[in-house]
């Protein structure tokens, strides 16, 4: 929740490194850099969620260097951008992005999502 930070991750990610699944909603504590450390850690995961993580930036999953992601939630995330969200076209396919209410999110976002991920 909320009291979550980049330490309490951090401690998550190491002692739990064959995590699959990380849903950190609404932890206004944690950060870009906190969330890129610990994915740094986490190399089975597929399932990330930072819906209403104001402190977060995609740049985190972007330089998380991982192509195993299935599912990612960013819905409410205050930092998105069209460039960044463009990068995230660089993965693999997703089964599932939530882009939910973010504001980055315009026509030429979801053409390059779709260019790069449609079917």
């Amino acid at each position: 929740g909320r009291c979550c930070g980049d330490a309490q991750l951090e401690t998550i990610a190491a002692t739990c490194p064959a995590l699959a699944s990380l849903d950190i909603d609404g932890c206004s504590r944690i950060t870009t850099a906190g969330v890129a450390a610990a994915l740094s850690k986490l190399s089975k995961l597929a399932h990330l969620s930072l819906a209403d993580c104001p402190s977060v930036s995609l740049s985190a999953v972007r330089d998380s260097d991982r192509g195993n992601y299935k599912t990612l939630g960013f819905r409410r995330l205050a930092h998105l951008t069209e460039a960044c969200v463009c990068l995230l076209a660089e993965l693999p396919p997703l089964e599932a992005l939530d882009l939910s209410e973010s504001g980055g999110v315009t026509d030429m976002t979801v053409a390059c999502l779709i260019k790069t991920h449609g079917r």
